[in-house]
C-alpha cells in the first residue's frame, strides 16, 4: 500500500467523526500549515509517526513549538525502541485506523453538536 493511503484513510475517518483533519507527507509539509487558520481555528492535535521523528530533532522541535498547545499522539514502531518525549499518548504498532480514531476521540472529544461528518 502506498504511503499516502493510510494517511488519506485516517484523514477520511477523522473527518467522518467531525474532526477537521489535515494530512502531511513529512515534517516540512506539516510546518507549512499555520498555527491558526481563520476559518479552521488552531491545530489541537498532532499525530506523528515515529519514523518521521527519528533524526529530525530540529524539525520536530519547530513543529511542536509552533503548535505548542496541541496534544501529540505518536504512532510507535513495533520494531524500534521507544522514542522519548512528552507525548500526550503513544500507540504502538500494529494499530488500525479505528484505533487511531478512537484515541483521537478520547484525547480530543468533540461537543455533540460538532460530532458529524464534514464532507
Amino acid at each position: 500500500m502506498a504511503a499516502q493511503w493510510p494517511r488519506a484513510l485516517l484523514r477520511a475517518a477523522l473527518r467522518q467523526e467531525g474532526y477537521d483533519a489535515l494530512g502531511a507527507r513529512d515534517l516540512g509539509e506539516a510546518l507549512s500549515y499555520p498555527e491558526v487558520e481563520e476559518k479552521r481555528g488552531p491545530v489541537r492535535l498532532l499525530i506523528l509517526d515515529q519514523d518521521l521523528l527519528r533524526g529530525n530533532d530540529e524539525l520536530v522541535a519547530e513543529l511542536l513549538g509552533r503548535h505548542h498547545d496541541a496534544l501529540t499522539l505518536v504512532l510507535e514502531s513495533a520494531f524500534h525502541p521507544s522514542i522519548s518525549g512528552a507525548w500526550s499518548q503513544v500507540l504502538r504498532h500494529p494499530v488500525t485506523i479505528a484505533d487511531i480514531s478512537k484515541t483521537t476521540q478520547e484525547l480530543l472529544p468533540l461537543p455533540s453538536e460538532a460530532a458529524h461528518p464534514l464532507d
